[in-house]
């Protein structure tokens, strides 16, 4: 059913379940209303969630675009999720036809950012900006834990590697075994007034 005012154009007014199609040149579904589910589907006439777009690429990608024609400042382009309860989360989810291929988990209660492959998270950003590896807590700005053997490699195919540390009135490198014990596990190289010091510390924290 359709009803035209001056000011409007209403289809299914009064919640008749009518679906609504329009079709283009070579696409019967081009934009379908599902009135019983309250779904629509563009390139399909059974969406499954609220909006579905599907589309065969024959051999070239299937783009969705937002583009701000504007040139003045603040003519930006933005994608927004955007949930009405704080404790839940924002998802970007990456499917195949195997099943859940990764996704990226904004948390609105703690306002983290996971990382996923597959359904297991490789990576954390908190609110405070600290990067976790292997743990939903990082203690710093790049915390990586995990079991066995954990490397950090830094490779260079055809010159130099290099690993710096660089502080305003100071530079530590630690290397500590926390698997208890009363022998000195803790080893620190410190560069301060341009005096290089290793130190090795007990346990306890003592300088041995």
């Amino acid at each position: 059913r359709m009803h035209a005012t001056p000011s409007e154009v209403v289809f299914n007014e009064d919640s008749i379940d009518t679906d609504f199609r329009v079709e283009s040149n070579d696409q019967s579904d081009m934009f379908f209303v599902d009135a019983g589910n309250n779904r629509i589907g563009i390139g399909t006439n059974a969406p499954v969630n609220t909006l579905d777009v599907i589309d065969n690429g024959n051999g070239a990608a299937v783009v969705g675009r937002i583009r701000n024609e504007g040139g003045a400042a603040g003519d930006d382009a933005t994608l927004e999720l955007s949930i009405a309860t704080a404790s839940e989360e924002m998802r970007v989810l990456f499917t195949d036809s195997s099943g859940t291929a990764g996704q990226i988990v904004v948390d609105g209660g703690d306002n983290s950012m996971a990382f996923e492959t597959g359904t297991t998270e490789r990576m954390r950003i908190d609110s405070s900006g600290n990067v976790g590896i292997g743990t939903t807590s990082p203690d710093a700005h790049l915390d990586v834990r995990g079991s066995g053997t954990q490397e950090i490699e830094v490779l260079s195919t055809d010159g130099l590697g290099r690993l710096s540390v660089t502080g305003a009135t100071q530079a530590d490198l630690i290397f500590k075994d926390t698997g208890g014990g009363t022998n000195a596990k803790t080893v620190q190289h410190l560069v301060a007034d341009d005096i290089y010091t290793i130190r090795q510390l007990t346990d306890a924290g003592s300088v041995g």
